[in-house]
This record gives C-alpha cells, structure tokens and sequence, in this order.
C-alpha cells in the first residue's frame, strides 16, 4: 500500500500534508492524548482510512475504519435514505 509517511530517525517530524508526512518510528508517550486527524477520509482498497498524526511529537499512522465502522456508516446511509424515500403520513 502507498503512503505519503516517511519514517525516519534522522529527519526532523514534518506536516506537508497532503504531498508528504515525516514521522518519528515510533510513539512517544504522548501520543495516546495528542493524535490529531491530518486531512479527509481517504481510501485504500475500499477501506477508508484517515491520518493520524501526534501534535507532540509527529508520530503518524494511517487508521482504517474497522469493518464494524463501515457497515454502520452503511445501515445509517440506509436509514436516511430510506426516511427521505418515505412519504410522509401526515
């Protein structure tokens, strides 16, 4: 799968989001209070996936919806369509 992180121990973390993201190689303790959304819903694959970077630090990782989330994106679609399709009974 492509990506627009780099890991790297040498360079310095970097934003330049959407071209490229540097990121550190691994989390720092302050990762768990301070990953922050870089960018929109993207999609690899089928899968939708957002940047998650550390606003600390500059750890970056891509997370993917678990399937859980995407078929409940999907059945809330549904039912939004399903009350605009339905007329109303007053």
């Amino acid at each position: 799968m492509r990506t627009i992180v780099e890991y790297s121990t040498h360079k310095r973390a970097l934003n330049a989001y959407p071209r490229r993201i540097v990121s550190t190689t691994f989390p720092g303790r302050c990762c768990p209070l301070a990953m922050v959304q870089v960018g929109e819903v993207q999609e690899e694959q089928g899968w939708p996936f957002v940047y998650r970077r550390c606003a600390v630090c500059g750890f970056t990782v891509r997370r993917f919806a678990s399937r859980t989330e995407v078929l409940e994106e999907i059945r809330s679609w549904k039912r939004v369509e399903n009350t605009l399709l339905t007329p109303d009974a007053a």
